[in-house]
């Protein structure tokens, strides 16, 4: 069984949808490890550039810059190891 994440993606380039959400890429590989649900309430909200939504959201808040891996000089696996340790001290905290 896979540890489940209440989660949120918004500020992005696509509209806050639970069809766009599931669409994610972050979404989708966090998901090979995470059961990942789009929460009205979420533990994590992943958000970019593009507005300011996510400032309505009381939890963990990971900024994902339009160009995570060309900004911050790391491939993307890399992101997305980060992101994922990330998730994974939260769980722990919170949890």
């Amino acid at each position: 069984m896979k540890p489940i994440i209440n989660m949120r993606v918004v500020d992005w380039w696509s509209s806050d949808t639970p069809e766009n959400f599931y669409a994610n890429v972050f979404v989708q590989i966090l998901s090979r490890k995470y059961e990942v649900r789009y929460s009205e309430n979420p533990d994590f909200l992943l958000y970019g550039p593009f507005g300011f939504k996510h400032l309505q959201y009381e939890c963990v808040r990971i900024f994902l810059p339009e160009r995570i891996s060309a900004q911050i000089g790391m491939s993307q696996t890399m992101a997305l190891t980060l992101i994922i340790w990330i998730l994974a001290i939260g769980i722990c905290v919170c949890h």
